[in-house]
């Protein structure tokens, strides 16, 4: 199930859609081993070895509630004051993800997809200017290339 949580509330995502965001490998074999690491807890604890959510929020009542928006950027601005690095909150990860994909030459098209812009030109327009370069990659092989075919 794909839902949202928002004011202690869970609802459909942005846009009303669901997508799949692809992972790489190493990171799939660590989230499976954090699951089991979680099934052991749960079962250790009496609640069974059922997992509905990755991050739950252990000082919320009520719940088990997943951490809030709030509680995550506090956490990602600590972890930046601790490593000397200028404070970020978690949204700026997505836009270094988009960032480094394309200029590690993935397709436009696939990041739309992974981001879930309505459409490709949202992500050309937010993420292409900072790829310094980018189309200038051999660009005269590109072009001689093309010359020799055409005569």
């Amino acid at each position: 199930m794909c839902q949202s949580f928002k004011r202690r509330t869970f609802k459909k995502p942005k846009g009303g859609k669901t997508r799949v965001v692809d992972l790489p490998d190493y990171l799939v074999e660590e989230l499976i081993d954090y699951v089991r690491y979680l099934k052991k807890e749960g079962l250790k604890a009496g609640r069974g070895g059922e997992v509905d959510q990755l991050f739950e929020d252990p000082q919320e009542q009520g719940g088990p509630f997943p951490l809030s928006q709030r509680k995550a950027q506090r956490m990602v601005q600590r972890v930046c004051k601790a490593a000397g690095l200028k404070v970020r909150n978690p949204h700026d990860l997505r836009h270094t993800y988009a960032t480094i994909m394309l200029m590690a030459h993935q397709s436009p098209a696939y990041v739309q997809r992974q981001l879930g812009h309505s459409s490709y030109s949202i992500t050309v327009d937010r993420y292409c200017h900072w790829i310094s370069g980018e189309g200038r990659k051999d660009l005269e092989g590109a072009l001689q290339g093309r010359v020799r075919k055409s005569d």
